[in-house]
Parts: C-alpha cells; structure tokens; sequence
C-alpha cells in the first residue's frame, strides 16, 4: 500500500470541502481485494431509506476477523492516525466496514445514492477506497445538491471525508454519487461510537489528543 502525504492542495479540501482523495492502491491490490470480494455474498439495500435518501446498490457488511478487507482497514487507520493525530478527537481505529456494489444506472437515474449525511457517531474520518467502476463523486451544501463539488473516485483512490470532531468540530458534509457509468465498488471504513458518548467527541479542546 503506497500511502501518500496529503499535500496542501489535499488538506485544504479536506478542512474546507469537507473531503479530498487520494492514490493509494495498486493494480495488484485492487485485484486482491476484488478476488476477496467475490467469494462474498451481497445482498440489495433498501431504494429509499428512513430519512428519504434514494440509493441503488448492494451491500456487504460481513468480513472475516483479520481477513484481507480486515487487514486493510486496521492498516489505513493506523496510517491516517499518524497523518491526522493532532486534528481528530481519538485515536483513528475503524470498527464498521460495507462493500458497497452500485449497478449501471438506468436512463432517467439521477443518482446512485441520493445527497445525504453520513451519522453523526461517525467520528473523526470516513474512509472510502474505490475498487472499481466509473461514478462521479460530489460533496454538496444541502439535501437539493446545491453548489456540488467533485471529488476525484477512479480505482485505487482513497475518498476521506469529515466526520464528527474533526478539526473539533460537528461538520459533516452532505455528499452523493451521480449516475454510474461502469459497475462501482467501493469499500468504506467509519469509526462509530455509541451515541451517548458523541458529547466526549464533540466538545474537546483542539490538539488534546496526541500531546
């Protein structure tokens, strides 16, 4: 895994966009990854959820403990731990991973998940590697899609978005995938916490983790 320094470009869009991508895995370890992803089952999620947020895919949230999705994930934590450990609000450690597979979009698809916010007991970062596939990427003011920016989603790049308490702060982007144009896979990452402890996350003072 080639983990890159974020530059100032990169950094930027993650603190005032509210997520960035980077390059991270090879040929070779997309193809691992999406050999490991076929043996697994996935099944269809529902088109509009509780909160009225459409979306059309498949899903996996079952891994095996120190499997290879298991063994990427605890790597990029401990690697994005080490490049943001004076911006997030805890040590940076995933304990909820979903392959996510999104068919080709039919005429008239709009989006492949509608704008929305991820939870806010997601803390610290999102991570998203693409493993696939061909779908713009946008982040977004609001619910409508307002003022939407692209953020780069080829195969191989790693999609980080804000979550709760970074930067000591509740901001979370709304965000969505457009129409699919060759069938996307992605594997996400997320820290989640009880919602009764987001208080402890959400109130700290700046850079009191990791002094």
């Amino acid at each position: 895994m080639n983990f890159p320094t974020p530059s100032s470009d990169y950094l930027r869009k993650l603190i005032t966009d509210g997520a960035c991508s980077l390059p991270v895995l090879n040929e070779d370890e997309i193809s691992a990854l999406l050999e490991e992803a076929a043996k697994l089952p996935f099944k269809p999620r529902e088109q509009r959820t509780a909160m009225n947020v459409m979306q059309n895919f498949s899903g996996c949230d079952s891994f095996e403990p120190e499997g290879i999705f298991d063994m990427f994930a605890q790597s990029t934590a401990s690697m994005l731990d080490t490049l943001f450990d004076r911006t997030v609000c805890a040590p940076i450690e995933f304990n909820d991973y979903s392959l996510q597979l999104y068919p080709v979009s039919e005429p008239g698809e709009e989006f492949a998940i509608s704008p929305h916010l991820d939870h806010k007991n997601c803390i610290n970062l999102i991570a998203v590697y693409v493993l696939k596939g061909k779908a713009p990427f946008y982040v977004c003011k609001d619910r409508t899609g307002a003022d939407a920016i692209e953020i780069g989603s080829n195969p191989g790049d790693l999609i980080l978005m804000r979550g709760t308490g970074f930067l000591n702060s509740d901001f979370r982007p709304f965000h969505f995938v457009g129409k699919v144009a060759e069938e996307r896979m992605t594997f996400g990452m997320r820290q989640t916490v009880d919602k009764k402890e987001l208080p402890k996350y959400s109130n700290l003072e700046r850079n009191t983790y990791g002094t």
